[in-house]
């Protein structure tokens, strides 16, 4: 049985708000890039040449100039910096192309802000799981994953700022909620309330989107 990897879910919607450029490059610290690979017809994996531990996020591949797509035409592995592609490009000079941000930090992550951090860090977004969904298929089968539930929580200084975010986030989320790759579709079902982060003055304040999630059935 194929099982959803939780993680890469979380991941793709880091990716998406990195990629909607709700903060500025300069903001978040990163610098954008292309790389372009040669294909053999038969190499499938290449390797990114610009610190490829901090690739931060793929904004687009293309092969002979033509989009692909993630999971169905490659994927993406960030902890080595490795694309892999379904199907070997074909023969070319500089006909596999990758554009991506790289840097050895960010301002949006799966995983919520160290309460070291100083105000100069902010602001910052965190995308996390909160709930998870399953169902039986039938008597005696297989407890497959159905839904998820997930925050997208806005930390920042004051609520003008965090609401702004959050505002950008929820729109770009649902003009593309059907076009997500690791998940069939996904939409705000609520807000929560403004909160201040305890230990950072009263300066730092932060709310959360929540979001349902549909999965891809596990086969």
């Amino acid at each position: 049985m194929t099982k959803i990897d939780t993680y890469k879910v979380l991941e793709e919607i880091a990716v998406f708000i990195k990629n909607q450029n709700v903060f500025t490059i300069t903001v978040r610290g990163v610098t954008t890039v292309t790389d372009e690979f040669n294909g053999t017809g038969s190499l499938k994996t290449f390797t990114m040449t610009t610190s490829p531990t901090n690739v931060r996020n793929v904004r687009s591949v293309t092969v002979g100039g033509v989009a692909q797509t993630l999971l169905t035409e490659y994927t993406f592995d960030y902890l080595t910096g490795i694309i892999t592609f379904t199907t070997a490009p074909g023969t070319g000079t500089n006909n596999v192309d990758v554009q991506y941000d790289y840097g050895t930090s960010d301002k949006i992550y799966t995983d919520f802000p160290r309460a070291d951090l100083q105000l100069k860090s902010y602001p910052r977004i965190s995308v996390g799981m909160i709930t998870s969904e399953s169902s039986e298929r039938g008597l005696n089968a297989d407890i497959i994953l159905t839904n998820l539930t997930v925050e997208i929580k806005a930390f920042g200084k004051g609520i003008n700022e965090v609401d702004g975010l959050l505002k950008t986030i929820r729109d770009a989320i649902i003009d593309n909620k059907k076009k997500f790759n690791y998940f069939k579709f996904i939409s705000p079902i609520g807000m929560g309330p403004l909160n201040p982060e305890a230990g950072r003055a009263q300066e730092v304040v932060s709310r959360n989107l929540d979001l349902r999630i549909l999965l891809q059935p596990e086969s």
